[in-house]
Formats: C-alpha cells, sequence, structure tokens
C-alpha cells in the first residue's frame, strides 16, 4: 500500500468528515 494512495485516502476521509461536520451545522441553525 504506497504512501501516495493512503494520502489520498485521508484527504477524502477529511473532506467527508468536514461536508458532515458542515451539515450538522447547517441543521442546528434551521432549528
Amino acid at each position: 500500500f504506497s504512501l501516495v494512495a493512503w494520502g489520498i485516502f485521508a484527504v477524502i476521509n477529511l473532506y467527508a468528515l468536514y461536508r458532515i461536520a458542515r451539515g450538522i451545522e447547517k441543521r442546528y441553525e434551521l432549528l
């Protein structure tokens, strides 16, 4: 398993977590 593939995998995971966090913030703002 190469470091490049691991780096891409980590970036995708961080981006997904960021999107989820932003989605949660928007839901709380609507409430």
